[in-house]
């Protein structure tokens, strides 16, 4: 594990499981949802991934905590799909999808519920979206995808819901970018991104900014 000091956070890269305390964790094809926070991997669809560790099939399930709605990364299709989440039985019923770059890998929600980010290994970029709080569709924001490093697999947004960061496997390095806290734009903050180790498969941050 490498730990890097940006923004007032601390960003920890592994290769293999993260857990962001308080917040989301994530990496690989499974997940799991809670009341408390959210939980983020991808799924890289075989023949088509650039990182040496493939996972096939659907990526991940995230649900924000304010909301109950369910969404799911298609690494194959390329596209985010859309649920409405049964409270009392926790069954998913379908409410349509989104288009993404290409490959999506893996997702991260601010901690309001307001805005989704969703990473594409093979474009290089960041998709981004408004969530409608009433039926959980999703609206591409203004310059969505965002430029990337080459690889991204992975993003997590600070609990304060002030900036995202992004894993960028091939490239070895972190991409970070300021949230605009009404309209969920991004912009890429001095020095990014900012060089971590050898194929880095996971970002996590914990804290948040003082």
């Amino acid at each position: 594990m490498r730990v890097f000091p940006i923004g007032g956070h601390r960003i920890h890269i592994v290769c293999g499981l993260v857990v962001l305390l308080g917040c989301l964790a994530g990496c690989g094809g499974s997940v799991g949802v809670d009341e408390g926070g959210w939980r983020n991997g991808g799924g890289v669809p075989p023949g088509l991934s650039k990182n040496p560790t493939p996972s096939p099939g659907p990526g991940p399930v995230i649900q924000p905590s304010t909301t109950r709605f369910g969404y799911v990364a298609n690494a194959s299709d390329n596209t985010l799909s859309i649920f409405a989440l049964n409270a009392a039985t926790g069954q998913l019923s379908p409410r349509g999808h989104v288009t993404t770059g290409t490959s999506p890998q893996a997702i991260a929600l601010d901690p309001a519920g307001k805005f989704v980010f969703v990473v594409n290994n093979l474009s290089d970029d960041l998709s981004t979206y408004t969530i409608n709080p009433s039926t959980g569709g999703l609206t591409a924001l203004s310059g969505s995808p965002f430029a990337t490093g080459s690889g991204p697999v992975s993003v997590a947004v600070d609990r304060s819901g002030a900036f995202a960061y992004v894993a960028n496997a091939d490239s070895n390095n972190v991409s970070a970018y300021a949230i605009h806290p009404t309209t969920g734009v991004l912009t890429e903050i001095s020095g990014s991104p900012f060089a971590a180790g050898t194929n880095p498969q996971s970002v996590a941050v914990s804290g948040t900014i003082q």
